[in-house]
């Protein structure tokens, strides 16, 4: 079985390689501003304990990319502060930002 130690290390080794590797498979994340809302089947926490961060790819090259980060940006540009998601370009991104543990 797999712990959260071992999920930590992952991710912390997959946060080191290069930002090209990401760039060069066409891929991005997208991640809301705030945590998702859920009920507990305890009561142990208001929120949750995580973000949600969903993989972007499989686009057939960089320009057909772009258009889909700029299209999501336009969207968010006018929503409500708080419903919103960020475009996020790489794992390293991901971690900085807080998204992701690194």
């Amino acid at each position: 079985d797999t712990t959260i130690e071992d999920a930590m290390e992952k991710a912390k080794k997959l946060s080191n390689l290069s930002d090209q590797l990401e760039v060069n498979a066409g891929v991005f994340y997208l991640a809301p501003e705030t945590k998702y809302e859920y009920e507990a089947a305890v009561a142990a926490r208001e929120e949750a304990p995580f973000f949600g961060v969903w993989f972007c790819g499989g686009f057939p090259d960089n320009a057909t990319r772009e258009a889909a980060v700029a299209a999501i940006e336009k969207r968010a540009s006018k929503e409500e502060k708080g419903t919103t998601a960020c475009v996020i370009p790489t794992l390293r991104a991901l971690v900085e930002a807080g998204h992701a543990v690194g």
